[in-house]
């Protein structure tokens, strides 16, 4: 006697699955509406229908084995654990089911319940994951950088293969070990409260380019590598482990470290020039034209000269304390310096109306271009400027002295002109003038 109570179909049509109820013959006895909508069948069409007609074509030859296999053992399960199940709707349309089974007696025997459900968006997530599972393991077995996740307590369960190219460890050698154990002791102490605040839901404030750790070779030596951590969380927010990425840097940083010495061999150099040198960095308006130069760098001799602190002028701007270079036609000589990284050399140059001594200074100029700026030194020539004015004007008791001797016979004046030291300092050579007439 088949159950046909108003309770009996009323918790039927409770259920949200579709519920199926079929005999020993596999001849459908009951089921719910649920059942009807889900394979398109009219309410009542599918009473007395054989329970394969909801099965493809090609699983309906197997299932009568696997409905005997289940009668001969009626305890609740899952059907075909592992296996893909496909339900098929009345216009031949095919769908992945999951299906539940149980069964009661009756006074004609046995009835097998089938709740199926209609999976296909759980598998479409399935199949999205596990793509998303390889294109991941995919990036990471082939990536340059090394990845490694550990269990919350910090006990290494994959890495990449890539740590045998940078590390000389196979995969399978630090499975089950830490990583921090191949940290060196004073990167790990370092980095310990970092590492501490990985956790579920902590703000980690890590270094802009990473935590640069020295990680130990299996060969025993180290080599610097940059870190980043993130937690990892499960659907439900359950902390399940913790993923490393190690870039390989030693070469950027014995780069920088071999950087960093030269600048400190430049800055010693510079320091110790007793002429002034600068670097300048070139100031542009708008439409990208250069309308002024800026501190950027200055020795202690330009700082003396021109009398700020190191403090004080790196950042000022050059027409604020030079003023009378755009007078005297210096602004577009270095612009031009820049803009075509032609050097600039300059003897002489009168420098008018300094702001700071307020008078007139005569210097050796030199600019090359560096970057979008200028490397600048110069030299005081203003005594050497005055030393050859002097030596010009007339009566001076050390410029001239003349005699007249005999040459070949003939009157000739020979007016001689060595004052060697000064000369030095007017920038000509000692020289002979040779004046007179032959018979």
């Amino acid at each position: 006697m088949l159950p046909q109570t108003t309770r009996f179909q009323g918790l039927l049509e409770a259920m949200p699955d579709a519920v199926v109820g079929v005999d020993t013959a596999g001849i459908i006895r009951f089921l719910n509406r649920r059942t009807d909508s889900l394979f398109g069948y009219d309410r009542g069409q599918l009473i007395g229908q054989r329970i394969d007609s909801l099965l493809p074509d090609s699983s309906q030859s197997a299932h009568p084995a696997r409905r005997a296999s289940y009668l001969a053992d009626l305890a609740a399960r899952s059907m075909e654990a592992g296996i893909e199940l496909t339900g098929q709707r009345r216009d031949g349309s095919q769908f992945p089911v999951q299906i539940s089974l149980t069964s009661f007696q009756t006074r004609e025997g046995p009835l097998v319940t089938a709740s199926v459900r209609d999976v296909t968006e759980q598998v479409q997530t399935d199949k999205a994951l596990a793509g998303a599972v390889r294109q991941y393991r995919l990036l990471a077995e082939n990536a340059s950088d090394l990845v490694v996740l550990a269990s919350p307590d910090r006990v290494i369960t994959w890495v990449s293969p890539s740590v045998t190219r940078k590390l000389g460890w196979a995969p399978e050698d630090l499975i089950g070990t830490r990583l921090v154990d191949l940290i060196h002791p004073d990167d790990a102490a370092a980095t310990a409260a970092l590492r501490e605040a990985v956790c579920p839901g902590a703000e980690i404030t890590q270094p802009a380019d990473g935590a640069v750790l020295r990680i130990r070779t299996k060969l025993g030596g180290y080599r610097r590598m940059s870190g980043d951590v993130t937690p990892v969380d499960d659907e439900a927010g359950v902390h399940v482990g913790i993923v490393s990425g190690l870039r390989d840097v030693e070469a950027l940083v014995q780069a920088r470290e071999i950087a960093h010495a030269d600048r400190v061999a430049l800055r010693a150099t510079l320091d110790s020039l007793l002429d002034p040198h600068v670097r300048y960095d070139a100031v542009r308006d708008e439409t990208g034209q250069i309308v002024d130069f800026r501190y950027a760098e200055a020795n202690p001799a330009a700082c003396a000269y021109v009398g700020l602190d190191h403090e004080h002028l790196v950042g000022r701007r050059m027409l604020d304390l030079f003023p009378g270079v755009v007078d005297a036609g210096l602004l577009d000589q270095y612009r031009r310096v820049v803009e075509t990284g032609e050097p600039l050399v300059l003897d002489d140059v009168a420098y008018p109306l300094d702001l700071l001594s307020r008078q007139e200074r005569h210097l050796d100029i030199r600019s090359t271009r560096v970057g979008d700026g200028l490397s600048q030194t110069w030299r005081e020539v203003t005594g050497r400027y005055l030393a050859a004015r002097s030596l010009a004007e007339p009566g001076s008791p050390v410029a001239v002295a003349s005699s007249p001797v005999a040459v070949a016979g003939s009157p000739v004046t020979v007016r001689y002109r060595k004052a060697a030291q000064v000369a030095s300092l007017a920038r000509v050579s000692p020289e002979v003038e040779i004046s007179g007439t032959s018979g």
